[in-house]
């Protein structure tokens, strides 16, 4: 006689933290990024007064995404996920945000993309390999591999 476990057993999940790094990866990739635009706002047939609109569009696309970025790391040094199935994200000073997991986040090769949802706003944070170390790495993406299903079924 062989027993056979409830479909609806839930696994464990277990409790971690992650202490959170600027990633300069990210930020030359973005650079990067903006570069190869701004060239190709020059490279192509347009008359120079489109261009020009272009470029200036770009630029302020860029302080944005930039002023954006920095505004969402500021405080935020620490996420922590509950063996309930929420997250925490904590500031510099200690105070936290209660959070669920968004479905839409995802591994994509060395990217994390980590879309939460709390009571009041949505947060997204882009994490890469040196945005923590390398322990935490492989402890978040074992967790999202493992029990990503649960923890976006978790609401807030």
């Amino acid at each position: 006689m062989t027993l056979r476990w409830p479909v609806s057993l839930k696994k464990s999940i277990p409790a971690f933290e992650i202490k959170l790094q600027k990633s300069t990866r990210l930020t030359l990739l973005l650079m990067l990024v903006f570069g190869f635009a701004f060239l190709s706002c020059w490279l192509n047939g347009l008359t120079s007064e489109v261009k020009t609109v272009l470029s200036l569009a770009l630029f302020i696309y860029l302080l944005r995404t930039f002023s954006t970025i920095r505004w969402l790391d500021r405080g935020c040094s620490r996420i922590r996920c509950n063996a309930d199935g929420y997250w925490q994200l904590i500031d510099d000073k200690g105070g936290s945000i209660r959070c669920s997991l968004c479905a839409t986040s995802a591994i994509l090769g060395p990217f994390v993309f980590l879309h939460f949802v709390s009571k009041k706003k949505r947060l997204a944070r882009v994490l890469l390999r040196d945005s923590m170390s390398s322990e935490d790495n492989r402890r978040l993406r074992m967790t999202l591999t493992l029990y990503g299903e649960q923890l976006m079924a978790v609401k807030g």
